[in-house]
C-alpha cells in the first residue's frame, strides 16, 4: 500500500512538471509571434530604413532643403583631390534655377567653396579619421549653410554682405530649394539620400503611426498604390488619415488625424488636410 502512494505521488509529480513545461513553452511561442510583427501594438520600435540612391551625375532629382537635409556617403581620403560639387536649384528662380553650390575637395587640408559668395577656405575642423564618411548639408536661420561629417558639425557659415565677395549672392542662396544636382565634375559622392513628398495631393505627412490596424472604415486592405489608399480615404467622411506601407501594400484608414505613438517600419501616416489648409497651399 506505501509503495502504491508512493508510485502515486511520483507519477503525480512527473505529470506537474511536464504541465510547467507544455505552459512555459506555449508563453515562449505567443511572445515570439507578437515580437514576429504578426499584430502592431504600441511596442512597434522597427525604425524604417534609410534608402541610399546612387548618385547619377547631371540629373535634376527633387529635395527639398528646407525640409529634408541632404545626405551623401564618400569614401574618399584627405589628399586625394577628390570632391563632392552638389548645386541647389529653384523650380521659380529668376534668372536660371540656381541657388547656391557646395564643393568640398578633399585636399590636404580639406577645402570647401560656396559658389557666388566665397572661394575656397578650410574646413575649420578636423575631419573624422574614418575613410567612409556620411555628409549633411543643410540650411537655417535664413542664409545659414550647416556641414556635418559623421556628426561632427565642420561648417556654420553665415552669408552675408561681410561674409560674401558676390554682390549678387542674395540672388542665389536666398532661393528655396527644391531640387539639386551632383555635377559631373563630382568625384567623391556615390551615393545620396533620396527625399520626397509621401502623401498624395490632401494630405500631409506627418511622424508617426495609431497602433493597430486602422479602423472597421479600413483595415489591412491590399491596394496597389498609395494614391489608390488616399482615394479609399476620401469616399469616407469620417477618414481624417491612412497609413500606407509600399513593401506591404496595406493600406489603413483611421477616425484619428494625428499619431500617438512613434513609426511603425516602413508605413507613411498621411493626415488629410482641411479645406482651409489646402487653400493656402494652392497659394
Amino acid at each position: 500500500k506505501q509503495w502504491y502512494q508512493r508510485r502515486v505521488r511520483g507519477i503525480s509529480l512527473k505529470m506537474m512538471l511536464c504541465l510547467l513545461v507544455v505552459v512555459s513553452w506555449s508563453a515562449v511561442l505567443v511572445e515570439s509571434q507578437q515580437l514576429s510583427g504578426d499584430t502592431q501594438t504600441n511596442q512597434s520600435t522597427v525604425s524604417s530604413t534609410e534608402l541610399w540612391t546612387s548618385v547619377q551625375h547631371g540629373v535634376k532629382v527633387p529635395h527639398i532643403l528646407a525640409k529634408y537635409p541632404l545626405k551623401i556617403k564618400t569614401k574618399s581620403e584627405v589628399g586625394s583631390g577628390e570632391k563632392i560639387v552638389v548645386a541647389f536649384m529653384s523650380s521659380d528662380g529668376k534668372d536660371g534655377d540656381q541657388a547656391g553650390t557646395i564643393v568640398i575637395h578633399f585636399t590636404s587640408p580639406p577645402r570647401y567653396r560656396l559658389f557666388w559668395c566665397s572661394g575656397f577656405i578650410d574646413l575649420p575642423t578636423r575631419l573624422p579619421p574614418q575613410k567612409n564618411k556620411t555628409w549633411k548639408i543643410y540650411k537655417k536661420q535664413g542664409s545659414r549653410i550647416f556641414i556635418e561629417c559623421n556628426g561632427v558639425k565642420v561648417v556654420n557659415f553665415k552669408l552675408s554682405d561681410d561674409t560674401c565677395k558676390d554682390d549678387d549672392w542674395e540672388e542665389y542662396w536666398e532661393r528655396d530649394v527644391t531640387h539639386i544636382r551632383f555635377s559631373r565634375s563630382d568625384t567623391a559622392s556615390h551615393a545620396y539620400l533620396f527625399h520626397q513628398d509621401n502623401c498624395p495631393g490632401g494630405y500631409a505627412e506627418e511622424e508617426g503611426d495609431i497602433p493597430g490596424w486602422g479602423t472597421r472604415l479600413g483595415s489591412r486592405m491590399w491596394v496597389s498604390s498609395r494614391q489608390e489608399c488616399a482615394d479609399r480615404c476620401d469616399k469616407q467622411s469620417l477618414c481624417l488619415s491612412f497609413e500606407h506601407s509600399n513593401t506591404q501594400r496595406y493600406c489603413n484608414l483611421n477616425m484619428m488625424a494625428m499619431p500617438s505613438q512613434r513609426k511603425y517600419r516602413d508605413y507613411v501616416f498621411c493626415r488629410k488636410l482641411e479645406e482651409e489648409e489646402e487653400e493656402e497651399e494652392e497659394e
